[in-house]
Parts: C-alpha cells; structure tokens; sequence
C-alpha cells in the first residue's frame, strides 16, 4: 500500500514496534512542544501562546498565509515560526508543525482554545502519571458562549507522545491516528475554545471553503455518516444561498438515517437542529422521536429531556411532561460541566416550565419554587413576577408579611429599583395591599433618585 503525506499506513506490528520504541523514552522527563497551524489569528494569538509560556520547552507555530500581524506577534513572544503552503488540507499542515517538533510530548491546540493557568499547570504532572501505560490524552474541550459560558463540552485528543506513529489524517476535521489502547481519557483538565462566539464566527466566516473541502473528501469517502454531519454544519453556516437550509436538513437526516456510529459533535449537532426545526413546525411527534433517539447516543446532556418535555407539555400531557423536566434538572444537578446549549437563559427556561407544568398539575409549592428558581437568574420578568405574586397571595391568604419576606429572598429591598419593580408587579397581579406596601418602602430620597434616573422597562 503506497503511503501519502498525510496519512500513516502500516500493520499492527509495526505500530506495536512505533509504540514499544516511543515509550522506551518514558523515564525521560517531559519536553513539552506547543504546536499550532495558524491563519490571520492576531486576536487570539497572543493568549494562545502565553498559557504554554511556563510549561513548554518550546512554542511552534505553523502560519499558513496570514496577511496580519499574527507572524509578527508570535515572534515577539519567542516562538518558533514555520511557513506552509496552504494546500486545502489541514493533516498535512499539521503534520508539518508535528515535524518541527523537537519535544517528546506535544500538546496541539488552535489559535482559539487555550488552558487556563490552573489547568496549565496539570498538564506535565499528568503527562509523567500516565505516559508509560499511554501515548495520547484525551480530554475535555468546552466551547464558551459570547458570555463565557460553557455551553457544550466534546472530547479531543490534543496531547500526545511525538512519535512516528502518530500522525493527523484527513484534509478536513483531521483526526489523530492511534490504537485503542495508546488512549488515557480524563476530566481533570479542559480546555477552553471561542470559536462559536459572535464575535469569532463573523470574523472567521470559512463556511463556503469548507464546504468546497468536506465535498471533496466526501467524494473519497461517500458512506461516512461524520464527514456527511459535518458537511451539513458547514453548508447550513453558508449564507450565501438561501436553500442551504434545506441541505442541511436534507444532509442531518442522511445522518442519522444512517445508523453508523456517530462522534459527539455529530450526533448532538444533528440531533439539536433538527429538533429545532420539528418545534419551530410544532411537530411535537417528531420532537419526542429524535429526543427518544438523542438519548440513547448522548447520555450527559438535559437537553433532550427538556425538549422531550416541551413537546409533551404542548401536548397537555403534563404528567409526562414534569417526569422529563426533572430528568433534565437531575442531569444538571449531578453535572461538573454542563454539556448543554441551554446556558443560564436556558436553564431559566427549564425552570418556568417546571413552573407552569407544575401549576397545571395542581401543584402549588412547586409551581412557586420553580418561579423562584427562574428569577432568581431574571428577577425583572414582570410577567413571572406577576405570576409568583398571584400565587403567593392565593396560598398565604391575608398575610402580608409572609408574602414579602418571601420576595425578600429573590429581590433587594435596599434597592429602590427592586421596590418599585415589586410595587408594579403587585399592580398588575391586582395586589392593592402588596402595592401600597411596596411604594411605602420607598424614600424619599430614592423616589428622587428614581426621578431622576428612571429604571428601563422590565420584560
């Protein structure tokens, strides 16, 4: 079999040779190569490099045709910078920097995704416990919202042993190769990407490119389900035609029509826009089908319990509905990194539809704790509020003092913003007694404060 630049073929025995010969090394102390394959990244290079500073023996740095200062700037901060001809093909270009590599372990991160300094520093420590059973960390990669936030979390093979037998392969979403039992997977350490931020994915707007490429290998490989997934990610972030919605979705069902294996980007990416699209047609049968099919693939994630219960909650099947709302609050609760696109606006959607289900279950104490929940992270929903105040009046009757030491818990009463909020809330709930109680806690001094600088309308 005739071997290429960007793809290692041999038999198992000389990979057992490769891996015996790699670890002979494994008393050695560790020298740490940073590698990355970098394109116009001046934002990000800077604290792409710096983590590594203290850790790394050397820093390399592979610029494929930047036009802006990212050459210049990785310089100034000491790392060794290599030029690649861009050749359509990111394993080659990876490979290349492999190359340079003067280090025994390698840790390859791009431009956006970093380790934090605590997260840094684990990174040799683990490297010398496992490096003579293992050749390759596997570790946690969270994507962080504008915010951020973690919003969705994917295992990536980034940390390896520089040997010959390690190698990247495919043009596109390039994977490393290895034996099954070269792979030590852990949680202790994440690392951090901003490549879904707004701010990134505008900047960065590759789509029409990397549909051009994942065609190609397509092309090469027309059965496998991942690289199809990943097409239709590419082909539905390609503005420049309004039918690529229409493709995509085409291309996300061919995915999981086609029951192979599925990595977790794949599977959750396929999963979650098409149920997006079964709840924006309110084809609720199709939403509870695909969350039914999610959960036997994705088994950390609460978003499928909480579609699966909106879509029995529209259903009026409340019952259900409740069972798989808290389903999805104990997934979060025993959760370390919460492998969601909810974020904190999401888990407040949980929690008011925990509320109203509760409420059409007959359920007072949780209908009000799950309104609590929900202000306590959006304590200026007025219509929540209104809602909160109705039921606290109906459930403790004429006393006042009760319903206030309640709200008590969720606003601040040295706030005249949080007072006056509270004072139109119990307006709305026609609630004359919790009005005038809550205009009454206002000075004077804050009223003309108030005066002076209105509050924004609350939603």
């Amino acid at each position: 079999m005739r071997r290429n630049s960007n793809q290692y073929h041999g038999n198992k025995i000389a990979n057992r040779a490769r891996r015996t010969e790699g670890r002979r090394g494994a008393s050695e102390p560790v020298r740490l190569s940073q590698c990355m394959i970098v394109k116009n990244e001046e934002r990000n290079i800077e604290r792409a490099l710096s983590w590594a500073k203290e850790i790394a023996f050397e820093r390399i740095v592979v610029d494929t045709g930047s036009t802006d200062r990212t050459v210049e700037i990785a310089e100034s901060m000491g790392a060794k910078v290599f030029h690649f001809e861009w050749i359509d093909d990111f394993a080659a270009a990876k490979n290349y920097a492999i190359e340079k590599a003067r280090g025994n372990w390698i840790a390859f991160l791009d431009a956006d995704e970093y380790f934090t300094e605590e997260n840094a520093k684990k990174v040799i420590p683990l490297i010398d416990e496992i490096k003579r059973r293992a050749d390759i960390i596997c570790c946690e990669l969270a994507n962080l919202d504008d915010d951020g936030n973690p919003f969705a979390v994917a295992m990536q093979n980034r940390i390896f042993r520089n040997t010959p037998g390690i190698r990247y392969i495919g043009a596109i979403h390039e994977a490393l190769t290895y034996a099954p039992e070269q792979l030590y997977t852990t949680n202790s350490i994440s690392i951090l990407h901003t490549g879904y931020t707004s701010s990134e994915v505008n900047l960065h707007d590759k789509s029409a490119r990397n549909v051009a490429m994942l065609r190609a290998e397509l092309e090469k490989r027309p059965d496998d389900a991942n690289l199809k997934g990943y097409l239709a990610q590419a082909t539905l972030a390609d503005k420049s035609d309004p039918g690529n919605v229409e493709k995509a979705k085409q291309l996300y069902q061919e995915v999981l029509d086609s029951g192979q294996a599925l990595n977790s980007v794949v599977a959750k990416g396929s999963h979650d826009l098409l149920i997006s699209w079964a709840l924006n047609g309110k084809d609720y049968e199709e939403v509870m089908r695909l969350c039914g099919s999610a959960l036997k693939m994705i088994d950390d994630s609460p978003d499928y319990n909480y579609w699966h219960g909106v879509a029995l909650y529209c259903l009026e099947r409340y019952d259900e509905a409740w069972e798989q709302f808290t389903a999805a609050c104990t997934l979060i609760e025993n959760a370390t990194l919460i492998n969601t696109k909810m974020g904190e606006s999401g888990l407040a959607n949980l929690f008011e539809a925990m509320a109203l289900t509760a409420k059409q279950r007959g359920d007072d104490d949780n209908c009000a704790r799950y309104m609590t929940m929900f202000l306590k992270q959006n304590k200026y929903e007025s219509g929540v509020c209104e809602k909160l105040i109705a039921l606290l009046r109906a459930v403790c009757g004429d006393n006042d003092r009760e319903i206030i030491d309640y709200l008590r818990g969720i606003y601040d009463f040295g706030d005249a913003h949080d007072k006056l909020f509270l004072a139109k809330c119990s307006k709305e709930a026609k609630d004359l007694v919790l009005t005038m109680a809550f205009h009454g806690m206002i000075t004077p001094e804050e009223k003309a404060a108030l005066a002076a600088n209105p509050p924004l309308a609350a939603g």
